[in-house]
Parts: structure tokens; C-alpha cells; sequence
């Protein structure tokens, strides 16, 4: 009889692809930490958005989900206000992001990963800084490309584009949430890679839709609270039955 092999424990951790691009996977521990970007997380640490209750060990997997902010809304602007190239400041960005990398794997013992940066839609990009939308988007897909060929060579690079990018080069309408995220029901190609590269056997399950919130971790709560809370639903329980 062969023994069944148990899959390493998945993290997801960072902005809210953390939670769309992971809720369809069986089990996965989805850490989703706000509208945090890759500048916040190489500036501030990505050890200070680790909540309490995030705790991979040593086999187990934590993937970092930073950059789409960064891509949609900060990157061009800053290369607008600073009188340089978009390619530039991905360069600055990841080189600062690479660092930072360095110094978590110091104090994380679980094996990392980035998942890729979504293709651009039609929507919350900074067009005012272009003469023109297509330059726009054109630009948009060069920032994207760029910022994950650069993330791949810190970490590998979880990589599940091409099932959700259109004829165009965008993120495909028909496989999204009619905005920036995918629908997280088409799982099925981001356990494809994740398997491909760690050997795994991860799985999907059909996560809450439309609204994919409720498959978010729960808000840390410590053992003395958690404790408390117990109790006093022990004494409302006593006191209903008296």
C-alpha cells in the first residue's frame, strides 16, 4: 500500500492577488495584507506585514504577492516626477525588493516564491503621463514584463500569465473579475504551476464568488483573548439553559 504523500503547507502573503490568485486552492493559508505595495514591503520590511498568526516552518511554502500597485498606479508616475525611464524604476524597485529579499530568507525558514505580476486591463492606469492610451497600455505590458523577468532571477517566480492574458497582451475580461484581479475560480493553471515547480499535488475548491473575501485568514487573536472569548460563551451557554 503506498503511503500518500502530504503537500507542504502554502502561504500567500501581500496585496490582494493574495487572495484572488490562491482562494481556488485547496488549503492554502491566504494572508492578504491590504493595498500594500513592493515600495512599502522593500522600505518597511516584509517581516512588519507578517501577522501573529502567519507561522510557515521549514518545508513549508510561502508565496509574496507585491508589485501590481506598484505596476498600475506608482511606477509611471515616478518616472514622470523623477525624469527618468518606467524601466528604470522597475530596476530601482526590484533591485530594493531584491535586498530586502535577502534579509527575510535570514529569518524565514520556509521555502519562497513571487507570483507574477497580472497583465494590465483598460482600467487604473495613469494615462495622463502618455500622449496617447495605446502608448499607455503599451507601456503598461513593457512595466509588467520587465518587473517579473527581474523578480524571477531574486525568487522563483510562480507563473500563471498566459491563461489569463488576451489575444491583446491584456488581462483576459472573460477570466477576470471585470477589474484588476482573475476570477479565483480559474484556478486550475495556478495549481498547474505551483505543482510544476515544487512537485506538488496541490488541488482546487470552489471558493466563495463573487466576493472572495471570506477565504482571507481570520485577524490574529491571542491565546489569552481567544481564551476569555471561551469562556464567557461557556457562562452564556449555562445561563441560556438555567
Amino acid at each position: 500500500m503506498e503511503r500518500e504523500v502530504t503537500n507542504p503547507t502554502l502561504y500567500t502573503l501581500g496585496d490582494s492577488h493574495s487572495l484572488w490568485n490562491f482562494a481556488g486552492i485547496k488549503d492554502a493559508k491566504i494572508f492578504w495584507r491590504g493595498p500594500v505595495t513592493m515600495h512599502r514591503a522593500a522600505r518597511d520590511g516584509i517581516s512588519s506585514l507578517v501577522p501573529k498568526n502567519c507561522r510557515p516552518v521549514k518545508g513549508d511554502i510561502l508565496i509574496l504577492s507585491f508589485g501590481d500597485i506598484d505596476c498600475r498606479a506608482h511606477i509611471a508616475k515616478q518616472a514622470h516626477q523623477q525624469g527618468t525611464s518606467t524601466a528604470t524604476q522597475v530596476d530601482l524597485l526590484t533591485a530594493r525588493i531584491g535586498h530586502e529579499i535577502s534579509r527575510f530568507e535570514k529569518k524565514c525558514e520556509a521555502t519562497l516564491a513571487f507570483c507574477c505580476i497580472l497583465p494590465p486591463n483598460h482600467i487604473d492606469l495613469p494615462c495622463e503621463f502618455y500622449g496617447s492610451k495605446d502608448e499607455c497600455l503599451e507601456d503598461a505590458k513593457l512595466i509588467r514584463d520587465r518587473m517579473n523577468n527581474n523578480l524571477k532571477h531574486i525568487l522563483p517566480l510562480i507563473d500563471f500569465r498566459s491563461h489569463f492574458t488576451d489575444q491583446d497582451g491584456l488581462l483576459d475580461v472573460h477570466r477576470s473579475d471585470k477589474s484588476v484581479h482573475i476570477d479565483s475560480r480559474e484556478a486550475a493553471p495556478i495549481a498547474k504551476a505551483l505543482n510544476s515547480f515544487f512537485g506538488t499535488t496541490y488541488t482546487t475548491v470552489s471558493p466563495p464568488w463573487p466576493n472572495p473575501s471570506p477565504a482571507a485568514q481570520p485577524a490574529y487573536i491571542s491565546p489569552l483573548k481567544k481564551m476569555r472569548r471561551d469562556v464567557k460563551a461557556k457562562i452564556f451557554q449555562i445561563l441560556r439553559a438555567i
